[in-house]
């Protein structure tokens, strides 16, 4: 199931990138793309929009003004070579 946030809300969106042994990595490039409702979607890169938190731990801060639902991926490439999507959702404010 799906995480719920509100309208305006902050939420701060994780990903793990480990070696083929399941050791946390870090990657050569780290991606972050999301899709808001009814938008286009966005990328963004490590360092200039992600932070890296510990070895292979990274993350991405989103403010989430319109309700509906959202979709990201992490991907990365180089060292460690992995993608993975997830989605969300928004709720109208009242």
């Amino acid at each position: 199931m799906a995480n719920t946030y509100d309208v305006n809300e902050n939420v701060r969106l994780f990903a793990t990138f480990r070696s083929t042994a399941g050791t946390p990595t870090d990657p050569t490039v780290v991606r972050f793309k999301y899709l808001s409702p009814g938008s286009t979607t966005v990328t963004r890169t490590y360092p200039t929009s992600i932070t890296r938190s510990s070895t292979g731990v990274y993350y991405s801060d989103l403010t989430v003004s319109t309700a509906g639902q959202w979709i990201y991926q992490w991907d990365s490439s180089g060292v460690v070579r992995s993608s993975y999507e997830k989605s969300f959702r928004v709720r109208p404010g009242i």
